[in-house]
């Protein structure tokens, strides 16, 4: 993630990025008992009648604002370059969400966490040039400390808010915190981009009037939004979950209400309630199409997925063939097939694939590839 601006109703980055004034502001919070979480948003996968399509959904609790089609439990979220945002009712503690980039490696990267009560102060005095840090950047909320010896390293700070060189006191680059919370489907745990995910301080319940191709609501907040690496499994249950660290000023972890009623109530640290469902692994095309004739006998099948294969397809053939198979490395959802000779002229055959995701899952019925070969 890159620099964060300033927030004016609410905060600013991790809250020790800049300094910022705030203004006073109905913001819709509600900061007595632990965090809760409002809304679940994320990606889902539908049919309108002639075709499939996506949308981003409510798929956990609601907002007056929103229509039945906008806001429903979902057993198709898509698997593939998903995005969840998850509003909570209250401000986290943003040290415990997001760490910033030191100009080298400090412990096993070159990321460091920022102390709780740190100030934009602590973080300019850690983000001078080398020659200064020893008598700069000391007292116990100085960052980008090496786990070594102690010594400061220094804050990455080369660029302006604008992207420009130039050191302005501001570290250059957060990112979020692995395991400050997570996507959980079955018993695995979904590794996240930690780059893309983030905490976003800001926003609250009011919708406001911005084209973010969900009538605004995607800037509820404030929120942690969760960016898998890779894809997440097919047809498996998931949830949020968070770190035993992420809190809010009281030191109470979030919890999940049923439905996102706040009056409800919710143990901290129990997001259970958060449930949805991801969509099952299926063909979304196939070469050649299904009964197609005069197809070459040398020419590649393929199948492009959903989602990225697994390893070691198991491909079937009648009459028997014997296929070459690959995925390439950017574009694992397609399968290729590539007959290892020329096949039979005029002949008909029927290939058939199994589905199965990189997590081993996938449905009992195979794809089947039919075909007549040319002369």
């Amino acid at each position: 993630m890159s620099r964060m601006p300033c927030h004016a109703l609410v905060s600013c980055g991790l809250g020790f990025l800049a300094a910022c004034s705030g203004v006073d502001s109905a913001t819709d919070l509600h900061p007595e008992g632990p965090p809760m979480v409002r809304q679940v948003m994320l990606t889902e996968r539908f049919f309108d009648g002639s075709q499939t399509l996506t949308r981003p959904v409510i798929a956990f609790g609601s907002h007056p604002d929103a229509t039945p089609n906008e806001q429903h439990s979902t057993l198709t979220a898509v698997a593939a370059n998903q995005r969840i945002r998850v509003v909570i009712d209250e401000l986290l503690v943003g040290n415990e969400l997001e760490e910033i980039q030191c100009t080298e490696q400090v412990d096993e990267d070159d990321f460091s966490r920022v102390p709780r009560g740190a100030t934009p102060d602590d973080i300019a005095r850690c983000a001078v040039v080398k020659d200064q840090l020893a008598q700069s950047c000391r007292g116990p909320n100085a960052v980008c400390l090496r786990a070594s010896d102690g010594q400061p390293v220094g804050v990455l700070d080369e660029v302006d808010t604008a992207g420009r060189p130039y050191k302005d006191g501001i570290a250059d680059t957060t990112r979020f915190i692995d395991g400050a919370a997570g996507v959980l489907c079955g018993d695995r745990s979904i590794p996240l981009n930690l780059a893309r995910s983030y905490w976003q301080p800001s926003g609250n319940q009011q919708r406001p009037a911005i084209d973010d191709g969900f009538r605004g609501l995607l800037s509820l907040g404030p929120a942690v939004v969760l960016v898998p690496t890779g894809f997440l499994p097919t047809d498996e249950a998931c949830t949020i979950v968070f770190g035993e660290r992420t809190v809010d000023k009281s030191d109470l972890r979030p919890c999940a209400p049923a439905a996102g009623d706040l009056l409800a109530g919710c143990t901290p640290g129990d997001t259970s309630e958060v449930t949805f469902r991801t969509e099952p692994m299926q063909v979304l095309q196939q070469v050649p199409t299904r009964d197609a004739v005069g197809v070459s006998r040398t020419a590649d099948l393929s199948v492009r997925a959903n989602v990225a294969f697994g390893p070691d397809p198991l491909v079937e053939s009648v009459p028997a063939a014997t296929f070459v198979v690959s995925s390439p490395p950017e574009l694992p959802q397609v399968l290729t097939l590539r007959p290892a000779q020329p096949l039979a002229s005029t002949t008909r055959y029927e290939v058939s694939v199994r589905l199965r995701d990189s997590f081993g899952r996938g449905p009992s019925t195979p794809a089947r590839l039919t075909f007549t070969t040319g002369n």
